[in-house]
């Protein structure tokens, strides 16, 4: 841990000789100003300029003036001053000549000629001087330019990172230290404020800001000069306690403090030279010398991160949170996979784990939800997904727990979108961009937010948030409940949904299916069979043609002839007639002996033959003989005798008896001969006719033969049945044409056609029959189904679904909003336990100060638990957090970094170690960090890496160290573009097309201009510009700036800082000439929405993260070169994640892009080039040229050839049942209707299209797939109905039991709310979004007061011009376009709703006037229906 954090601190400290606040060797037009320039125009410049900033007066000094007045003056001045020194002359000429008389003609002509002289001399003069002035001016012009460049690089610095970095260097330190390293580095730095008025440079101090020590030299000189100082002031907000001599007073400090310089005791400016490392002035080793030099410039000052470190280090002050990011050590809380899968469904969130000041997505309350769960946390956001939303309920959600939060980002414009969304609890939340700028706000606010009215609490509020959160939960598992019995497999094996979708409901006596399905009912012949099983087998009966009809021909044949189906194959002609001779000689044989035989005695040795398979030998038929007649005769020679053998009448009996057994055994014996014979002659036959029969085994099943054999020996008539075999031969050919077509059929198809077959009487109903068996069977399940309580409950919520979605709706909006209340009452509640203390009186005094108010640091120090409970959040970059908290273990519960992908990991280990828990935002698609204001030193000593610390050394970013070794989630919803074609490149190039995209309403394919427009012009790429790109982008600003209807931003892009400059040269050049686009180009450099910047920027690709605007203009730049080749390096794309610089580049539209270039993709040659950032810049020029020739099929071909996109869900793309029939009926009507409409999966199942005006008139969602394969409740039923709804469209649902229950009706409520959209529409004659309320679907109704005027009333879709009246300071309002996104609309913003031009109105105690109101033309206008 040790040496990471040595590594650490030394990269960020750039002490090297690419440090201008070290080693200034010349002046850089964007950088710096050397002042002594301006003694040429202002000899008093010197003595004036030095005491204005030593005694730091107010009011502002002049040190460029108006060049053009100064040239007009100075020509008048030099005209007049010579017309009167040639008077002058030519009146002294004119007296001598009257002096003179009767000159001679030569006299004459030699005084003529002086005159002429005199004239010429004086011409010449004013030539001379009039030159001498103009070179003035154009110095003066070059010097205005130099201090515009400057101040424009400023300017964009401070936009970017909120960093104000302007200041006059005086004096400087220049010399070498004791290792001879060469130092020219600014000594005391004075914060200026620079303004062009009227033409003028016009300077004046910063009073509010310290004048600072250049703490750059003093950590040099402690390196370089191996010395250590400690307790050194370097910020003075005066220099009154130095002597009069303030630079020897400041000299004499530095060197009580062992900082040795030479003061030569000179105080003139001294002109700056530039040097070069060639020549570089000889000094001493040690030597170092005051210079006089006074530059205006920018300097980047010390890192108080590097101080930070230099603490860390010294203490040894290490904590976990750092370990689990800096180690990679295994962690309980860090899983290799993402905290919910896309594919799976997202655990079911409850409304009491959640404080949400707003609503959010599936995504978003995920990754709020995720911050509760886990100790640290990654969040994706790619572009346009709503990470600010994310953060700001992030924020909102650790607030209302109690829980102290520290928000982190290096880009201003990230802290300002942040506090915009917290608007309504701005009171607890302290944004410092600047510890120097920001601080009397700081103190304004914090007086503002301990006032009596500001510390207001309220215990209740705790209360009703858990009541709301408890009925939203309520309801929202009643939704889900309903989804889960529509979409739960049942025993059928299907669910309910689908056996809606595959029957109707019979709900009357007068339905034509009634009876039937009564009858079938009673029988319910298939109740034991699946769904699958049924529509399989009708599937196979349905898509044969003849199979009906061939099986009642084959069921009619063996109904007429029962032995049809005898034979074990199809018999050849020989075949069959030798079976018909085996059958007449088996006939002949058996009517020969049918009046011999005894049917009661031929059974009783047909047994004896069944019982032994046919096979029987003479001794079987013997034995059978005697044992038939032993059980026939065998009472004969019974002895029945009483064994009385001492009874007299047993002896009497006794020869009786015997006589009569002697003659009874005769008796039976001649009876067993007697059947013996019978049975002997009949197995005679038998065997006959057996062998006959066995000659036909051969050909007829063995079933049949079995039977004929039985049958034979038992009834001995079998010609009938001969006969019929005989008669199937002979219809062979017949049966087994029709057999050889059904013996494919399943059992089930067997029993579905049976059925048929046996329900009706003419066989022409049987069709009806068969596609009734599915439905009918299904309705009986169904029927089941709602005899249970659970489908009670379904039903019972189902009625009340646009009730339920309502109230949701409502109590999240109540809830969201008590939030607000509960975050200020629980902190204020905290703040009663401070008030009426010393130290909050202290506390207050000091923030009221008005003179030597402490550095904000001091502030945070002396009162951090008492400050952190009035602002338990703060938003800062990393430089400012370590700028003014103390360096405090836990400070903070939560840290949250937003753009770490741009954020080098040394940054944040300082902010993290103030933290308990770490919350890391950003994109790894997106730009890496850039090291644009300090070198970065990355080297380290690979002997100190192990397996635990080799991703802290080689990792760059901290999102790309935190995906390490945080869990993470991801954001999946795209707001931004308004347009899918303006995102749909990034989104399948860099995203696997996992972004959810809204669909168009607006269809590009009608007459609506494309979201992105292609415009060739014919430029050449010379010294590494374009002139002709760059001034069609001015022509195109121009024209946007005086014919833009909704007031849209612009945002101008190009791919190298040359051409960048061009364009805001020629911007500049531009309202030179033309006042009306000054002033409107002016208004639109500076202006914000609240306190966030919605200025226009010329930005090149580097810098251009995190910022949005509605219309993106490209200049593309490269083009063919003098000699006509067009360069195969493309700078920064070419480059290691030049990808990256091009996926941010292209995301930052919401309206509009253009792609202004001079070349066609195909003369890019990028086939070799290593990295890929340069092969996606020409798929990117291919589509952007696709799309604005409306070329879809060729946009759609670029995005499929990328090399990124992902595996569709198929069963995604399949239609929906319902759907499919729905689309076949509206289609019917005559409606043009589109299915699975959009490119990414968040598709909307149908959507009917109006060709006339170019756009969807309605979409339209069933509740199949798609609907209950979204990740969650929420996500189902209020997050994508709101989503889809703020990007224009008219939603209509199908349920699949309305469907059921009667389809027409529902086509028809589809029909009517269609002419209900297109009667809006031409009421409003509007091609544009209209809202259409559903009867049973309202959305938030707006409350209107009185008489409403929208054309002369703030409204939806406004832009509004709020005065200050105190500050009189003018700021512009956006008002959300879409009536349904009220609920996310600030208390602010919907305050002005209503109100007219010039009224004035108190906001939070301030008074604002309404100064202005930009209406949207009327066919933007969203109608409330």
């Amino acid at each position: 841990m040790k040496d990471i954090l040595k590594t650490y601190k030394d990269r960020l400290i750039n002490l090297s000789g690419r440090n201008r606040s070290l080693v200034l060797k010349k002046i850089h037009k964007k950088r710096s100003f050397d002042i002594s320039r301006l003694i040429e125009l202002n000899k008093n410049i010197n003595d004036e300029l030095t005491n204005f900033l030593i005694n730091r007066e107010k009011g502002k000094k002049i040190i460029i003036d108006d060049p053009y007045k100064i040239r007009n003056e100075d020509l008048k001045a030099s005209e007049k001053q010579i017309a009167n020194n040639r008077k002058q002359e030519l009146l002294a000429l004119e007296e001598t000549i009257k002096e003179l008389n009767d000159l001679s003609e030569e006299e004459k002509q030699v005084l003529t000629k002086r005159k002429q002289e005199i004239n010429q001399k004086y011409d010449m003069e004013l030539v001379a001087d009039k030159k001498k002035i103009d070179d003035k001016i154009e110095k003066m012009i070059g010097y205005s330019n130099n201090i515009n460049y400057l101040l424009r690089e400023i300017d964009a610095v401070e936009k970017e990172t909120g960093k104000y970095e302007l200041y006059v260097s005086y004096p400087f330190v220049e010399g070498r230290f004791n290792d001879s390293t060469f130092v020219r580095a600014p000594l005391f730095m004075f914060p200026v404020k620079l303004e062009k008025v009227s033409n003028k440079w016009q300077i004046s101090n910063i009073v509010d800001q310290e004048i600072l020590i250049n703490k750059v030299f003093i950590f040099a000189y402690c390196k370089f000069n191996e010395s250590k100082i400690t307790e050194l002031d370097m910020e003075f907000s005066s220099l009154e306690q130095f002597s009069d001599d303030a630079i020897s007073g400041l000299i004499k400090y530095l060197d009580e403090n062992k900082i040795n310089i030479e003061d030569t005791n000179k105080r003139d400016i001294e002109r700056f030279v530039d040097y070069t490392n060639a020549k570089l002035p000889s000094y001493e080793a040690g030597e170092l010398i005051l210079k006089n030099y006074m530059v205006l410039g920018q300097f980047p000052l010390s890192n108080s991160i590097y101080t930070d470190y230099q603490y860390l280090e010294q203490e040894e002050l290490y904590n976990e949170v750092l370990e689990l990011l800096l180690m990679n050590k295994e962690d309980d809380n860090v899983s290799d996979e993402p905290v919910q899968k896309s594919d799976e469904k997202a655990k079911q969130l409850s409304e009491k784990e959640v404080y949400f000041l707003s609503s959010l997505d599936n995504n978003q309350e995920n990754a709020v939800l995720s911050t509760n769960e886990k100790s640290n946390l990654v969040i994706y956001g790619p572009p346009g997904t709503g990470k600010s939303q994310t953060i700001a309920n992030i924020i909102c959600d650790s607030l209302a727990k109690g829980k102290k939060v520290l928000m982190v980002s290096q880009k201003r414009a990230a802290l300002d979108v942040i506090y915009n969304r917290l608007a309504d609890i701005n009171q607890k939340i302290a944004l410092v961009h600047d510890a120097n700028k920001n601080k009397r706000d700081f103190y304004r606010k914090v007086c503002e937010c301990i006032s009596t009215e500001a510390m207001d609490y309220d215990n209740s509020l705790n209360l009703k948030i858990d009541d709301d959160a408890s009925a939203i939960d309520e309801k929202i598992s009643y939704l889900t409940n309903m989804a889960e019995i529509l979409h739960e497999e049942r025993e059928y094996g299907i669910t309910l949904h689908d056996m809606y979708a595959c029957s109707e409901a019979i709900t009357s006596t007068e339905d034509i299916r009634y009876e039937n399905y009564r009858s079938f009912r009673k029988d319910n012949p298939f109740e034991n069979y699946k769904y699958q099983e049924l529509r399989e087998a009708m599937d196979g009966i349905e898509s044969n043609d003849i199979i009906e009809q061939t099986y009642i021909s084959y069921k009619e044949m063996c109904k007429e002839n029962p032995m049809i189906d005898t034979f074990v194959r199809k018999l050849d002609f020989i075949e069959i007639q030798e079976l018909q001779d085996t059958i007449i000689r088996i006939t002949d044989k058996i009517n020969s002996e049918i009046p011999k035989i005894e049917l009661e005695n031929l059974e009783k040795v047909g047994r004896l033959y069944v019982e032994n398979d046919f096979g029987v030998t003479k001794q079987q038929v013997i034995n059978h003989a005697h044992m038939i007649n032993q059980q026939v005769n065998g009472q004969l020679v019974e002895q029945n005798e009483d064994n009385k053998w001492w009874s007299p009448n047993h002896w009497l009996k006794h020869k009786s008896k015997k006589e009569e057994l002697e003659k009874n055994m005769l008796t039976f014996d001649e009876r067993k001969t007697d059947l013996e014979k019978l049975f002997i002659k009949y197995g005679i036959i038998i065997n006959e006719v057996i062998a006959l029969l066995k000659e036909l085994k051969p050909v007829i099943r063995e079933d049949i033969f079995n039977s004929l054999c039985e049958k034979f020996v038992l009834e001995f008539d079998i010609i009938s049945d001969l006969e019929k075999i005989k008669d199937a031969a002979d219809n062979i050919e017949v049966f087994y044409g029709l057999k050889n077509r059904i013996d494919n059929l399943s059992n089930l198809q067997v029993k579905i056609l049976d059925y048929a077959i046996n329900a009706v009487k003419d066989h022409e109903d049987i069709n009806k029959v068969l596609s009734n068996i599915i439905p009918f069977t299904t309705l009986i399940h169904i029927n089941d189904i709602e005899k249970t309580k659970e489908y009670n409950d379904f039903y019972l919520h189902f009625s009340m679904y646009q009730e339920t979605i309502q109230e949701i709706d409502n109590l999240m909006k109540e809830k969201n909003s008590l939030t607000a209340d509960l975050i200020k009452s629980k902190w204020n509640d905290k703040l009663q336990l401070f008030v009426d203390t010393p130290l909050f009186k202290e506390f207050k005094r000091q923030a009221e100060k008005k003179r030597k108010t402490w550095p904000i640091r001091k502030y945070v120090i002396e009162f951090s638990e008492l400050l952190l409970t009035v602002f338990p959040c703060w938003l800062l970059s990393p430089e400012t957090v370590s700028d003014i908290l103390p360096l405090k273990e836990g400070m903070f519960d939560m840290i949250i970094f937003d753009e770490a992908s741009q954020m080098y990991v040394e940054n944040a280990i300082p902010t993290i170690y103030r933290g308990k828990q770490v919350v890391v935002t950003g994109d790894d698609k997106q730009l890496k960090p850039s090291s644009t204001f300090m070198a970065r030193y990355d080297d380290f000593d690979e002997e100190l890496a192990t397996i635990e610390t080799a991703a802290a050394f080689e990792e760059e970013s901290l999102l790309d160290l935190a995906k390490i070794n945080y869990p993470s989630v991801h954001l999946n919803y795209h707001y931004r573009s308004r347009y899918e074609e303006l995102i749909n490149f990034s989104n399948y190039a860099f995203y696997g097309g996992n972004l959810n995209i809204s669909p168009n309403i607006v269809n590009i394919r009608g007459n609506k201009p494309s979201p992105i427009e292609r415009i060739k012009v014919d430029g050449k790429w010379i010294e590494r510009k374009n002139n002709a790109e760059a001034s069609k982008v001015v022509d195109l600003v121009d024209s946007i700036l005086k014919t833009r209807k909704n007031n849209e931003t612009i945002g101008i892009i190009t791919f190298n800082v040359t051409q960048k400059d061009l364009i805001s040269d020629l911007l500049d050049t531009r309202g030179n000439y033309d006042k009306e686009f000054k002033k409107l180009y002016n208004h639109e450099k500076n202006r914000k929405n609240g306190n966030e910047d919605v200025s226009i920027f010329v930005k090149n690709i580097e810098n251009v993260q995190g910022d949005e605007r509605d219309i993106i203009i490209f200049s593309i730049g490269y083009a063919p070169n003098e000699s006509g080749k067009v360069s195969v390096n493309f700078g920064a794309l070419s480059q290691d994640g030049g990808e990256n610089r091009l996926n941010v580049a292209i995301s930052r539209a919401k309206e509009k892009i253009y792609v202004i270039t001079s070349i066609e993709p195909e003369e890019l040659r990028v086939e070799g080039t290593k990295n890929i950032g340069a092969k996606l810049f020409k798929n990117y020029l291919q589509y952007a040229r696709e799309v604005s020739s409306k070329e879809n099929a060729e946009a759609e071909n670029v995005l499929r050839e990328l090399a990124f996109t992902k595996d569709r869900d198929k069963k995604a793309d399949d239609m929906d049942d319902i759907a499919s029939k729905l689309y076949a009926k509206l289609k019917d009507k005559g409606y043009l209707v589109e299915k699975n409409v959009g490119v990414s999966d968040y598709k909307i199942d149908l959507a009917v299209y109006d060709k006339d005006n170019s756009r969807y008139l309605l979409g339209i969602e069933c509740d199949g797939y798609s609907y209950y394969n979204q990740p969650s409740t929420r996500e189902r039923d209020i997050h994508r109905k709101r989503f889809l709804e703020s990007r224009g469209w008219n939603l209509y649902r199908i349920w699949s039991l309305d469907w059921w229950k009667d389809s027409e009706k529902v086509v028809n409520d589809v029909i009517d709310r269609i002419e209900l959209i297109k009667g809006k529409m031409k009421e409003n004659d509007s091609s544009e979004q209209v809202i259409v309320e559903n009867d049973e679907q309202k959305a938030e109704n707006v409350e209107l007061q009185g008489d409403f005027h929208p054309e002369q009333t703030v409204w939806f879709g406004d832009r509004v011009y709020v005065q200050d009246n105190m500050s009189k300071e003018v700021f512009e309002i956006d008002i959300e376009s879409n009536p349904y996104n009220k609920n996310i609309m600030t208390d602010f913003s919907k305050d002005l709703l209503q109100r007219g031009i010039d009224e004035r109105f108190v906001y939070q105690d301030f008074e604002y006037k309404i100064v202005g109101i930009d209406k949207k033309k009327d066919s933007d206008r969203r109608v409330n229906g």
